[in-house]
Parts: structure tokens; sequence; C-alpha cells
């Protein structure tokens, strides 16, 4: 739900204006001047708000070929690339109701949700201007709250239970900030004495060996040098002997087999595994190694999904699940059924699908979705 109130975009660069106005759905561009036209849909709300036409611009963009999105009475803010406009030049997204209803479909290889028209899963978080969007996010009426449940360092958790790896299952077993263990190991040091530039480091490596990251990949994103990344690598392997089994061990498996699999036993074909073309072939075997762990998160997450609905519709509840992000799901949870389901979705989500590790999944409650975070 787009809701907050307008304000100027300032100096932020690619930032474009969400200006709602009248009862129609249309869409107005802005030249790459970045102008607005005072009778335009975006430049009568402006005008309606008391803004001057020589300020008009601190509304738009610096950048060429943006949008400005129009319905409503209230304005807000967003970054490139946000919202796709809905199809014949309106924005499907906005039901008469004033919700933003998106289409999910499970089109993506891995077996992830993908979300369209618009992506809500694109909404960022990190950064602030991202977090004045998740603002915008807000429950039906004053009877709701958000709830967010978040599965906690999922697919790291899915690696240690695959790979069997001890020093990881066992760091997850202790309830350990596994950034700061793998950071002790691969730096050899205490991990009391882990810096935060330490810890940044281990944590691309771990997120990184999960999508094949290299020395080349690792130095690029740390800013070090490629003989420095390689050494942090190789230290991590020599830490964690079981995951380079583990990767040797799938991608061996999916030449054999042509295919690679989750825990739930759903299968991606792999056509070029074998190939003579080095880019396909590696490539793939990227694949072999990423699809059992992403994968599995994947049907992790579409179990406790259908568990959730399930209970959800067994109890006649007031509350919806409205959202799914990746590893998150959102509510629009009423306030007199929060304390009784909170507890209850925590309990499907780290119940969906055993590991040899704890799940853990971490829930929020808020006025709007930054605050449930």
């Amino acid at each position: 739900y787009f809701m907050t109130p307008p304000r100027p975009v300032g100096d932020v660069k690619g930032a474009r204006a969400l200006a709602i106005f009248g009862d129609s759905i249309t869409t107005d561009h802005i030249s790459p001047a970045a102008s607005i036209k005072p009778d335009s849909p975006a430049g009568r709300y402006l005008v309606a708000q008391g803004v001057k036409q020589e300020d008009f611009n601190s509304y738009g963009s610096r950048r060429g070929n943006d949008r400005v999105m129009v319905r409503g009475t209230f304005a807000n803010v967003r970054i490139r690339n946000l919202m796709v406009p809905g199809r014949e030049g309106g924005v499907t997204a906005v039901q008469p109701s004033g919700d933003v209803v998106s289409i999910y479909d499970a089109a993506v290889s891995t077996g992830r949700l993908s979300s369209n028209d618009p992506n809500l899963q694109n909404i960022p978080i990190r950064t602030e201007l991202g977090k004045e969007i998740r603002k915008a996010f807000i429950p039906r009426d004053s009877n709701y709250l958000i709830l967010s449940a978040d599965y906690s360092q999922i697919e790291l958790r899915i690696m240690a239970s695959i790979c069997g790896d001890e020093t990881l299952k066992n760091a997850f077993r202790d309830g350990e900030d596994i950034h700061r263990r793998t950071a002790a190991l691969i730096f050899h040091v205490d991990p009391k004495d882990v810096t935060g530039d330490m810890r940044r480091k281990a944590k691309e490596v771990n997120f990184g060996i999960l999508y094949g990251l290299g020395p080349f990949g690792l130095k690029t994103r740390l800013g070090i040098s490629q003989s420095e990344a390689k050494a942090i690598i190789d230290d991590y392997f020599s830490s964690f002997k079981s995951v380079r089994n583990f990767m040797d061990a799938s991608v061996s498996s999916a030449k054999k087999k042509g295919y690679a699999e989750t825990l739930y036993g759903r299968r991606r074909f792999l056509k070029n595994i074998n190939s003579k073309n080095r880019i396909l072939q590696q490539f793939e075997a990227r694949v072999a190694v990423n699809m059992p762990i992403q994968g599995t998160a994947a049907d992790m997450i579409k179990i406790a999904m259908i568990k959730i609905h399930s209970e959800l519709e067994k109890r006649k509840s007031r509350t919806k699940m409205v959202l799914q992000v990746h590893d998150e799901l959102v509510f629009d949870a009423h306030k007199d059924e929060i304390d009784e389901l909170k507890p209850l979705i925590k309990e499907l989500m780290e119940t969906a699908l055993p590991l040899e590790v704890p799940i853990v999944a971490e829930t929020g409650i808020g006025i709007n979705w930054l605050d449930a975070h």
C-alpha cells in the first residue's frame, strides 16, 4: 500500500516520484530533462500540494526515461526499476480498493516463486530510500498489523546439513555467529579478536561459495588483490573440508545423472553439464552446487506456506498471508490473533523440512513492513 505523504526526491540519484492523483490509474513520463508539466497528472498533483512550478524538478529524476505513476491523493518516492508498469500503460497492480497485488509464479529454475506486476521481491531494505519505501506498505486498517517471519541464514544452514561439516553444524547448534566463527578460522584468530572487516570478508565468502564465487569475484566484491582473495578462499576450504567435498561430489553426480536435486527430491536437469563448451559447462557446474541448497530453501518455504495457509483456513483466521519475499513471509495480521499466530507461524516454518541443524525463523510486528523487521 502506497500511503506516505508527498516529499521531494531532493538529490537522490535515479529516484522517481510516485505521484497518486485522481480516480483513474494512468502513467506519465518525465522527460530526460526531468521536467514535469503543470497540466500533467503529476503536475496537477504538485500544484494541489502547493508546490511551485520552479520546484517541480526536485520531484523528478535527473535521469531520462523515468516514470510517474498516478492514483489517489498520496505521493511516494521510489528508485529505478522498482515497479513494472501494467499492461496497456496502466498500473494493473493497484486494485480499486487501493491494495497493491502482485502476481506470483514458480517459473524460476531453482523452484523459488517470482513476483511480477509489480515485483515486490525487489523492494530494497539496506538503503535509506529503500527503508522509506518499505514504510509505505501498511496493513488494511487500524485493527491489523504487519507480521514478518524470516528464515535466518537458511541457505548456510542447508549447506551445513547437506555437506555434513561438523564445524559448521556445531556453530549453528551452539547458536554462534557463523560469520564470526568463519572469520576466526580463515584468519587464524580467536573469535573475540575478529574485527568488523574480517567478519565482512567472511560473510562474503560464506554466501559467495554457494554461488561458485572464485578469487576474481571475491577480489571484486572486497576490493582486495586476487592473491589475497585466493588465500582467503583456500583457507576457507582448509577449515571446512566437507564443503569442498560436497561441491566436488555435486558436480560429479550431476555429470553422471544429468540433473541436480533438492533434499526433497525435486530435480533440475542440466543438459549442458557435460558440454564441450567450457562456459556452458562451468555455468551448469555452479548450478549443480547451488541447486541442492537454494532449491531446498525454495521447497522449505513453500511447504511452510502450505501448512500455514491450511492452519489459517482451519481456524477461520482474519489474518492473511500477503507476501512471500525469498526467505520471508509477510502477513496482514489481525491484532486479536497475533499472540496466537506468531508462535504458530514460527513453529510451522521451523519444522517444514527438518535439517541436521536448527532452523530459525525470526518474527517481527509493526505498523508497516519496515517496522516489522
